[in-house]
């Protein structure tokens, strides 16, 4: 089975570079995600942080773009709370990903309609 590779842990912060790298980038655009879908769905950082299963803190985190999940599960459950489409937040996270599953993504995408 294929190690995913999610950019990077969410054991591991930011670099302090000054230039803006494509994983600060990636981080910062799925901080924003779900931050607007949660508000959306009218739930808090803790509520959300309790379904999932982990600190109130991790949760600030990723919204702030410090940190991103580390493992697949986790962004299931995020997809499945927030109602977001798991390929989308896979792809994002992980663009190998979708490159070298475009085609399966596209299929379930259209089966899904």
């Amino acid at each position: 089975m294929k190690k995913l590779n999610l950019l990077s842990s969410s054991d591991t912060p930011l670099p302090k570079a000054s230039a803006t790298t494509k994983q600060e980038e990636t981080r910062m655009k799925f901080a924003q995600l779900i931050t607007d879908a949660r508000k959306e769905c009218g739930k808090s950082q803790r509520d959300l942080a309790k379904v999932l299963g982990i600190s109130n803190s991790s949760w600030a985190r990723w919204e702030k773009g410090e940190f991103i999940p580390s493992n697949v599960h986790t962004i299931y459950m995020i997809s499945q709370v927030l109602q977001l489409n798991f390929f989308d937040l896979i792809a994002m996270l992980c663009p190998e990903i979708k490159e070298e599953y475009q085609k399966e993504f596209e299929i379930i995408n259209i089966m899904k309609k």
